[in-house]
């Protein structure tokens, strides 16, 4: 099983590029797509889940084009957008029933499957409940849900756990990193906790370029000497060209500064840290 990205670009109304020759290999595990706001994170799951057409460039599902694989693709697929309308009116079991319907399901594995994943995103018991009166993070839930229903090969996420309880997050997390072995799942997504322990490998976008991809522990190693803990006194403050502050944590005499930054600090006291996804997010994109 493997997606292939190839050459893919793509221009909104002659505009800067929102992609620019992203390529990209991805076979069964998580992946997560991580980038600021418009680096082009939605753009690449649009593609390749054949919402919207490259302008150039091909998506290829074990080397044929996803184009010529039309509905034979798309029952493979598993996609849980950034933004959907739902239907207020319809309890959550009704839009389980709806969305099986859409992707051809029949009624008896529809049956089983709705109760499962209900009670696997922790809504069995609204199941009757109007999706109008759900919270926004009941709604996150419920899209995760139809996402799963198919049972996907592939299952393209776009912030999947915005608006959750850190409980929440963790439920979804979980059970994402179950999935994972015989599926290829792709999370894009803003906040670096999601996926700093369940991700197979990071791509990293900015300005719709792949700017660093690979295995977390690789992609550390780059900032490994880079992150700090610096020690100044209260009345005091830390400056230094092309910091990035992670963290200030205010002591009773002192205040630490956890800082990722090419050199090292001078004339303070410091020492290193361990570098974590947040400090190699800042370190690309801030």
């Amino acid at each position: 099983m493997e997606l292939t990205i190839k050459d893919v670009s793509k221009t909104y109304g002659g505009q800067k590029a929102a992609l620019s020759n992203v390529n990209q290999r991805f076979t069964p595990g998580i992946y997560g797509l991580l980038g600021p706001n418009g680096a082009g994170k939605s753009t690449l799951m649009n593609i390749m889940t054949d919402n919207i057409k490259a302008d150039s460039g091909q998506v290829l599902y074990n080397d044929t084009d996803i184009h010529n694989m039309k509905d034979h693709y798309r029952a493979l697929l598993g996609y849980m957008p950034q933004q959907q309308t739902l239907y207020d009116n319809f309890t959550g079991e009704e839009f389980l029933w709806y969305m099986a319907a859409l992707k051809g399901m029949d009624k008896k594995s529809s049956k089983g499957k709705i109760a499962e994943l209900l009670d696997m995103v922790n809504l069995w018991s609204e199941k009757d409940k109007k999706i109008g009166s759900f919270s926004g993070g009941m709604k996150q839930r419920i899209l995760i849900a139809q996402a799963m229903l198919n049972d996907p090969e592939i299952l393209m996420m776009d912030e999947p756990t915005a608006g959750l309880d850190p409980s929440e997050r963790i439920r979804i997390r979980n059970l994402l990193s179950t999935l994972s072995e015989n599926k290829i799942i792709v999370i894009a997504t803003h906040i670096v906790s999601d996926i700093e322990f369940i991700a197979k490998e990071i791509v990293l976008l900015r300005d719709g370029e792949v700017v660093r991809a690979g295995q977390p522990k690789q992609l550390l190693t780059e900032i490994r000497d880079k992150v700090y803990e610096i020690e100044v006194g209260l009345s005091e403050e830390y400056h230094c060209n092309r910091s990035r502050i992670t963290n200030i944590r205010m002591g009773a005499n002192e205040k630490i500064y956890r800082v990722v930054q090419d050199e090292p600090p001078k004339n303070c006291r410091y020492q290193h840290a361990k570098a974590g996804l947040e400090e190699l997010y800042l370190y690309y994109f801030l």
